[in-house]
């Protein structure tokens, strides 16, 4: 299953449990969507996490002040990122919502 499939079938999927019809998204649904940042879904690329400097470059910041950040809360902005071995992955589905204006 493609990257593209797989999306339209969670549209549909979120478009049945929410007896919505398939082309309109909830409101609240598409305040935080990717696709409402065109850097966030360019830098994102259809992945659900992206790397600290990546997270960097959408939130202008240096990666290194990301990581001090994170080292001294835990999080950054609010977001709270996923260990991979000894790399952090930073939710875009998070990002989104601090892009929006939103409490991630």
């Amino acid at each position: 299953m493609t990257a593209q499939d797989w999306h339209e079938f969670i549209i549909k999927f979120a478009a049945d449990q929410l007896s919505v019809s398939e082309g309109q998204i909830p409101s609240t649904a598409s305040k935080t969507h990717p696709s409402r940042f065109p850097a966030l879904e360019k830098i994102a690329a259809g992945r659900d996490y992206i790397r600290t400097d990546e997270f960097a470059k959408i939130v202008s910041r240096e990666p290194q002040t990301i990581r001090k950040k994170y080292c001294l809360t835990g999080f950054c902005f609010g977001v709270t990122p996923t260990k991979f071995g000894n790399k952090l992955l930073w939710p875009v589905a998070a990002i989104a919502a601090l892009l929006a204006g939103e409490r991630p």
